[in-house]
């Protein structure tokens, strides 16, 4: 086997083990993103019971952390969502400018 053969095979093996490495990190980061969101429903659920051993049961303050807790699950969970209608709504904004400017002047 010469030197070019395997300079030859080494590049045409660089293409497909990008893609592997890209596949595998876009992989990864998917599973990374469903573990922080099962580890931020247990996170609200944790906060929820100290707060009510703290307060000796106390159902206003039981309540008002079950409440805040609901928000973080709901914000963690639909961020995407909210990201996108953000965008969607900034975008989507008129344009601030003079449009006399842009048209021919007559005459």
């Amino acid at each position: 086997m010469s030197t070019i053969h395997v300079i030859t095979e080494a590049s045409m093996a660089l293409p497909m083990a990008s893609d592997d490495l890209i596949g595998f990190t876009g992989q990864k980061i998917n599973e990374v993103g469903v573990l922080l969101r099962a580890a931020s429903v247990v996170i609200a659920v944790g906060f929820v019971i100290v707060q009510a051993f703290l307060s000796r049961m106390a159902l206003s303050r039981v309540v008002i952390s079950g409440l805040v807790a609901g928000l973080l699950v709901w914000i963690v969970f639909n961020v995407t969502n909210v990201k996108e209608r953000f965008d969607n709504e900034f975008n989507g904004a008129p344009v601030q400018g003079n449009h006399a400017l842009l048209e021919p002047a007559d005459g």
